[in-house]
């Protein structure tokens, strides 16, 4: 029996450290037109405590396989006290990272959030990107936007780093730990700890910040968001902090690029005029800051909008913003329907280098091949929409399979 219980803890053992490795390399987090981000590329989001930021996630899981990989070695192979262990602290780890990232960590969450609202925008204008469907509850209780959109995007790495610990750690009690690792356990609860309240005492300022403007106090409110940002530095990728300081320094008499944005945000353009402003005012405070991605996000959407909107007076902003995904799709459309054909494929091309979604690559080919159709590259036009094809493995591009069927007629007025 125990030599059968031996050879069972081993597998085990091997199968949570196989989990444990395909959690390294797989996608922890996963963004719909992006490549998926592993345990190596999400850092730790503990506030302002020193240091802690530029640690990733790879770093506490390798070192905690390696850790229940030595102990067990030493050992026989069997699963001791310190690999249970280890596997607790595997299973903690990612649960941290959602617990840590909901409360301070802008960075990403404002990466998800612009993904979300970048299928939603191209879904408007003739890309419908699927989805995994959205979850409203957990465990029962309902969920905000922003905890909900977290939860949607993580993926198999994270679920597989969860198992891999609980494969570890077992059932039944655990050992008392010793005194140095306990001492560590401690210390690595502290610094959590400190981060999550320097967290939380961050979005509390934001919002008297917020209040303090409300209350006619932009002094005061400029005040506030600095403090919230010295807490948790990540806030500056929340929309909510440079709409306050802008605001304020707009009240001040203080021109400044949040001051611009704020003004350009502070109500949707609802006609080709109140868009046209608001694009040269973002386009105003982007050449101010060009390394603000709140103001570089917000300036692309409007750009996106104002291209489908009103084409030809956006463009000329549209072309020297290259790297926007959301904008070249919405420029190469309008070109198509405008009859710039070589144009149209340039911005496709633009589409097909900046994401790694096979569905927007479909889409973005099979323009380039109603482009090439008229340009009269049939070879180049049979070539792309049968590429455009195989890429829509979910059946959403109906052109494609149309022009695929020959029931598609290019227009060549």
């Amino acid at each position: 029996m125990g030599g059968t219980g031996g050879r069972r803890e081993r597998w085990r053992l091997l199968a949570a450290c196989a989990l444990g490795g395909a959690a390294l390399v797989l996608p922890w987090v996963g963004l719909e037109l992006s490549p998926g981000l592993s345990a190596w590329a999400l850092h730790a989001s503990l506030a302002s405590v020193p240091l802690v930021g530029h640690v990733t996630y790879g770093a506490p899981v390798a070192l905690l396989l390696l850790g229940a990989l030595v102990s067990s070695w030493r050992h026989g192979w069997a699963r001791t006290a310190t690999v249970r262990w280890c596997g607790l602290a595997l299973v903690i780890t990612p649960v941290l990272f959602v617990v840590t990232t909901r409360i301070s960590g802008s960075e990403l969450l404002f990466r998800l959030g612009e993904s979300s609202n970048e299928i939603s925008f191209l879904a408007r204008n003739g890309a419908t990107i699927s989805q995994t469907g959205p979850m409203t509850t957990f465990l029962g209780f309902g969920s905000d936007a922003t905890t909900v959109l977290l939860a949607r995007s993580l993926r198999l790495g994270w679920y597989l780093c969860v198992a891999a610990g609980a494969l570890m750690a077992g059932t039944g009690r655990l050992a008392r730990p010793k005194a140095i690792p306990a001492a560590g356990a401690l210390a690595g609860a502290l610094v959590v700890i400190s981060g999550l309240a320097c967290g939380l005492v961050g979005q509390a300022d934001k919002l008297d910040g917020a209040e303090a403007l409300a209350a006619g106090r932009p002094e005061v409110a400029l005040a506030d968001i600095q403090a919230a940002l010295s807490l948790s530095p990540q806030l500056a990728y929340d929309a909510a902090v440079p709409q306050t300081v802008g605001q304020a320094d707009l009240e001040l008499g203080r021109p400044s690029a949040d001051a611009y944005f704020a003004e350009a945000t502070a109500q949707p353009a609802i006609n080709q005029p109140a868009v046209l402003r608001d694009v040269a005012l973002l386009a105003k405070a982007f050449s101010l800051a060009p390394g603000n991605a709140v103001i570089a996000v917000q300036y692309d959407q409007l750009l996106a909008t104002g291209v489908a909107q009103s084409g030809p007076l956006v463009l000329d902003y549209a072309a020297r913003r290259p790297t926007s995904l959301t904008v070249a799709w919405t420029t190469g459309l309008k070109l198509y329907h405008l009859g710039d054909n070589g144009l149209t494929v340039e911005y496709m091309d633009r589409v097909l280098g900046d994401t790694t979604s096979k569905e927007m690559k479909s889409y973005a080919l099979t323009y380039i091949a109603f482009a090439e159709d008229r340009l009269g590259h049939v070879a180049a036009f049979r070539d792309d929409v049968v590429e455009a094809v195989g890429d829509d493995s979910d059946n959403v591009n109906v052109l494609a399979r149309e022009a695929a069927a020959g029931l598609f007629l290019p227009s060549w007025a």
